[in-house]
């Protein structure tokens, strides 16, 4: 294969994990052969995670069939900012065993790319061009932050508007010199607020519409089943999150909202009152409405509270 020279690959520096150690050599070589210069290959797991933390890599190769689990919470660590400055970088995964639930595991971990084996330079090629011309802008849900997965007719399927976000990528500056592109840490630290950001307005999205389905399930004459159980428990994992985040990113005036859902919560799993699942609905359209800058957000934040309030006196009274 003639390797096309429009790419500076000498200047990024690559940490690759494989624990066979001629699989490591092919890939080496392979990477060598496209004109990367700096390829650090590691065949144990937490050689790897420390060289990512201090190496600060612009792309990581890892292999998934050794130890799935492990691989897949490290590229949570790294895409949740857990672990190292550039939780953005590039990260492809390989695998001899591409069945459904590895790959959807992979996935929803964090990983750009999955390659099956065996491999072909050109493949591999293809994809870091794919990585360096076009790579996929970032998602953030309530439990996930990486690529957009989505397919493109449901880009713009986001009833709050938030849509994806473009991220840092040191592979492109590295190989182009698009500085616009570079992993700088004033970029790096903008672009996580923007995560933050968008995570908060996820977790009282989810909270909404875990809500609608237990209100679902009332309707239809269901009782009070496991399913519904696991969905409170959830809603209590969100609302920790969320005032977690909440103080951590400034937003103190929300912990308020925060503090009653978690009350709210307690009184919905104690008797399951449509009225009291409608107040939690209404505390985390309030959050939504605060953070989006929504006009009338301060007056919804207020009327949550003292709905609530004034619908707890009366229960109290009656």
């Amino acid at each position: 294969m003639t390797i096309d020279k429009k790419y500076a690959l000498d200047k990024a520096v690559v940490v690759l994990f494989n624990p066979a150690l001629h699989m490591r050599a092919i890939l080496r070589s392979a990477m060598t052969t496209l004109g990367f210069q700096h390829v650090l290959d590691y065949g144990e797991l937490q050689q790897t995670r420390n060289a990512v933390i201090e190496r600060g890599p612009d792309l990581v190769l890892l292999d998934l069939d050794a130890d799935r689990a492990a691989v897949c919470r490290l590229v949570r660590e790294v895409r949740n900012s857990n672990l190292c400055a550039d939780p953005f970088v590039p990260i492809i995964a390989f695998t001899w065993n591409p069945d459904l639930a590895m790959v959807n595991t992979s996935m929803e971990a964090g990983v750009d790319d999955i390659i099956a084996m065996p491999i072909s330079l050109k493949l591999i090629y293809d994809r870091i061009d794919i990585l360096i011309r076009g790579r996929k802008d970032f998602v953030v849900t309530s439990s996930y932050v990486g690529p957009d997965r989505r397919a493109c007719d449901r880009t713009a399927e986001d009833e709050l508007g938030l849509g994806t976000i473009k991220v840092p990528n040191n592979l492109r500056f590295k190989a182009t010199g698009d500085r616009e592109a570079m992993a700088s840490s004033d970029a790096v630290s903008e672009v996580k607020a923007r995560i933050d950001h968008h995570r908060l307005n996820r977790y009282a999205q989810r909270i909404q519409w875990l809500i609608g389905e237990i209100l679902k399930s009332k309707s239809e004459g269901s009782e009070i089943g496991k399913v519904t159980i696991q969905r409170h428990d959830e809603i209590g994992r969100l609302i920790e999150d969320m005032a977690f985040d909440l103080r951590t990113q400034g937003h103190v005036e929300l912990l308020e909202i925060t503090d009653s859902m978690t009350r709210l919560l307690d009184m919905v799993r104690a008797n399951h009152r449509p009225q009291f699942y409608e107040f939690l609905r209404l505390h985390a359209m309030a959050i939504i409405a605060t953070l989006l800058e929504r006009d009338g957000a301060a007056d919804m934040v207020k009327q949550a509270l003292k709905e609530t309030a004034d619908y707890l006196d009366r229960v109290r009274a009656a």
